[in-house]
């Protein structure tokens, strides 16, 4: 059933975007009620933030070419900008819902970031210097944050993401 809600959730807002979606029009689309929608999802923001950390939990992450972190974290970066902006209007949506104080997006938001610096470690290494992996996420986050308020594309950010990489690496750029 919440996989039926989901996937109609999904549909739904590729169809007409997060702020003409409601979640009884998704119930409607799943063939269950308003009430029966509720009981799983709290409100909007906790079914955009749902969506997204499905979207990022069931994608395996980038194949990690041989050679320096740099080069790993690159891939990485572009891997993870075309995983979330290929499906822009999700995207759009889960940016507004993970900044939101809605406590049952809270634990998503935690889980969201932990799949995000998962990734960066395992491009980093394991036994990067913690602070090093420290700045790579606030960098990532604020690239995708600075992405999603519309001030750039994925792929000038992640451009940016390389220099600052580079900077925090100490390699050439």
């Amino acid at each position: 059933m919440v996989e039926r809600l989901l996937n109609s959730a999904e549909e739904e807002l590729e169809e007409v975007g997060p702020h003409a979606l409601s979640i009884r029009s998704v119930a409607q689309r799943a063939g269950m009620s308003a009430a029966t929608a509720y009981s799983y999802l709290a409100s909007k923001d906790h079914l955009f933030a749902t969506l997204f950390w499905r979207r990022l939990a069931a994608d395996p992450g980038p194949e990690l070419p041989e050679g320096p972190a740099a080069e790993r974290l690159a891939c990485t970066v572009d891997y993870l900008m075309h995983v979330i902006w290929e499906a822009p209007q999700m995207a759009a949506a889960a940016t507004i819902s993970l900044l939101g104080r809605d406590p049952d997006v809270a634990q998503l938001r935690e889980r969201i970031g932990a799949i995000f610096v998962g990734h960066l470690r395992r491009a980093l290494g394991e036994h990067t210097d913690p602070r090093v992996l420290d700045g790579v996420s606030l960098a990532f986050f604020g690239a995708l944050l600075q992405v999603g308020m519309g001030l750039g594309t994925p792929e000038e950010y992640a451009n940016r993401l390389r220099g600052t990489v580079a900077v925090l690496l100490k390699e050439p750029s």
